[in-house]
């Protein structure tokens, strides 16, 4: 299944570049709100149903739930229930970033959850711009940079300065250089898990949506990185109501890097809920 996801989201990739930095994309804002996190491209539309078709073609012997920021209004109140009667949960961002996107900045990205039980299995990030890949199918972790792949060996210790939250989550609590550490929100969880399991930055502060973390959640899992509750520590371990609301967004602030790590990344801010 993998090699098959792997093959997917490339070609979405080439999808979303062809559009990429082009005057006359269209852009529009989902339902009637006008919100920062409302837009949308045609391109986040296009890659969704390409995705539809792609499962449909592949995967119709599975008993699977698509889980997709676009449509996941189809799905009403019931998520936790049409995803506990299904095996496999494929979960999908079609373009993280869209921001980016649409303003030719080249940190969006795409991610592909496959949730097993409502546990994270298969997880695939990818950048097209940058052209890096980061998947796992649920027991090697690869990272693939221009055409050339390499196996990720989980580390016992992370050197990186980096921390990544997005700044209205964290900020005026951030306390800069603490811990010899510093934060940054570069705008997309696509790329703070590229980064993230790659070894290029320590850890991450998130409150998001399923489809925004599911790819990387189970790329950091093969890897030892946890999802801890930021005030409780408590780690989280599977898609339902402990963490996520019905409309899949998180109910708690999580930090996600090494166990040995989670005591300074947690003490870069203070305060949050």
């Amino acid at each position: 299944m993998i090699e098959k996801l792997v093959g997917f989201i490339r070609e979405a990739g080439q999808a979303a570049m062809a559009r990429y930095q082009q005057d006359d994309l269209s852009v529009g804002n989902k339902g009637e709100s006008q919100t920062v996190n409302s837009v949308v491209t045609e391109t986040d539309l296009k890659i969704s149903r390409m995705f539809r078709n792609f499962a449909a073609e592949n995967f119709s012997h599975l008993n699977y739930l698509i889980i997709d920021e676009e449509c996941v209004a189809e799905l009403g109140n019931q998520v936790f229930e049409k995803s506990a009667a299904t095996d496999y949960q494929f979960v999908i961002d079609p373009v993280d970033g869209t921001i980016l996107f649409a303003d030719g900045i080249p940190l969006f990205g795409i991610i592909i959850g496959v949730m097993k039980k409502n546990r994270p299995w298969l997880g695939l990030v990818y950048l097209p711009v940058l052209d890096e890949l980061a998947f796992t199918d649920g027991t090697k972790v690869w990272w693939e940079q221009k055409g050339r792949r390499q196996e990720v060996e989980p580390r016992l210790q992370n050197n990186s300065y980096l921390v990544m939250g997005h700044n209205w989550l964290l900020c005026p609590q951030c306390e800069p250089g603490k811990e010899k550490m510093i934060l940054a929100d570069f705008f997309s969880a696509a790329s703070y898990f590229l980064f993230l399991c790659t070894n290029r930055a320590r850890g991450a502060f998130l409150k998001a949506y399923l489809w925004d973390i599911a790819g990387g959640w189970a790329i950091a899992k093969v890897l030892g990185i946890g999802f801890y509750d930021y005030e409780t520590k408590a780690e989280m371990e599977e898609f339902g109501p402990a963490f996520f609301r019905n409309d899949c967004f998180m109910t708690r602030m999580v930090i996600s890097c090494r166990e040995e790590d989670y005591p300074a990344v947690k003490g870069l801010v203070s305060g949050l809920k």
